[in-house]
Formats: structure tokens, C-alpha cells, sequence
């Protein structure tokens, strides 16, 4: 099961990072990152807030909005200095907080 990002209430825009780094050997950093997929597509969406951005080993992102009561799940990704990519599934639930 992927793991799971802290909670967000659907009027709230939070940041969210995905450490990437136990995927990476000895002096690679990300140089690329972003968000390819969030699933299930509801009314109103779980959306993205912005662009992506890579650093060092994360992906951090910024999720906006969704649907109280949804488990999403969102699939990120990061490209490294050495020409690798990897691709990994975060789950995060949207409640009324």
C-alpha cells in the first residue's frame, strides 16, 4: 500500500513533499519533478495548486480543493542527475476538518 500524506480539509491549499531519496544512490539529486495522475476524478477536484518542483531527493507539490470523504491517490514523478526515473504513488484523504 502506498503511503499516506496528512490529512486536508477541502478548502484548504497545503504543500506536500515526497521524499524519493531511499531511491538514489550516493551524490544523484532530482533534477526533474511533478504530479502525472490523481485518482478518482471527483466534483469538485483534488487539484494541483502550481507547478511541481524538484530538490535534492523530494518532489514538493501543492493540492488544492477535492472532495470530503475521498481517499485520492496521486501518482509523482522524479527524474535524477544520472538519466533515472522513478515513479511513486502517495495516498491522501480529504475530510472536513
Amino acid at each position: 500500500m502506498p503511503p499516506r500524506l496528512p490529512d486536508k480539509d477541502p478548502g484548504d491549499t497545503r504543500l506536500y513533499t515526497v521524499d524519493f531519496s531511499k531511491l538514489l544512490l550516493p551524490g544523484v539529486i532530482l533534477i526533474s519533478g511533478g504530479v502525472t495522475f490523481v485518482t478518482p476524478v471527483t466534483i469538485p477536484p483534488l487539484s494541483l495548486d502550481g507547478a511541481a518542483a524538484a530538490t535534492d531527493t523530494r518532489v514538493t507539490f501543492r493540492l488544492a480543493v477535492g472532495l470530503a470523504g475521498t481517499l485520492y491517490r496521486i501518482t509523482t514523478v522524479a527524474g535524477t542527475s544520472d538519466n533515472q526515473e522513478f515513479e511513486r504513488d502517495v495516498l491522501l484523504k480529504v475530510v472536513n476538518l
